[in-house]
């Protein structure tokens, strides 16, 4: 894959998450009740299947209670690891960073997307 495919797809990402179209849950990566809500990852994952296919995805029980992006979708952004590290000191993953870890505060979705940006996007471009 190209970095400009990688880009290209990791932009995607970081516009859904800066939407506001997606409700924040912690924990796993989507939870449908009571009201339906994604963690960052499930929502790399609903945005690798939608643009993919044009549906959203078939949550199976697995899937939206993992703490990783399925391996296909983390293959299709170009990333080695289903929860990638975008903060580097200390060094933090998506989750984490998402659910609050290590005595920090859960961040948000526009923070996350700026933290992808800085860490998985930048680095490509240069």
């Amino acid at each position: 894959m190209t970095n400009k495919t990688k880009i290209k797809r990791l932009r995607l990402w970081v516009a859904a998450l800066r939407s506001g179209k997606y409700t924040k849950t912690k924990g796993q990566l989507y939870r449908p009740l009571p009201r339906e809500s994604h963690c960052p990852l499930g929502v790399a994952h609903e945005v690798k299947i939608l643009t993919t296919t044009g549906h959203r995805p078939r949550w199976d029980e697995f899937t939206q209670r993992n703490g990783k992006m399925p391996p296909a979708t983390s293959r299709w952004y170009g990333l080695d690891d289903g929860d990638p590290y975008v903060m580097e000191s200390p060094p933090l993953s998506t989750a984490e960073l998402n659910d609050g870890s290590y005595d920090r505060r859960p961040v948000s979705f526009r923070r996350i997307a700026d933290m992808i940006e800085r860490r998985l996007i930048k680095p490509l471009e240069d």
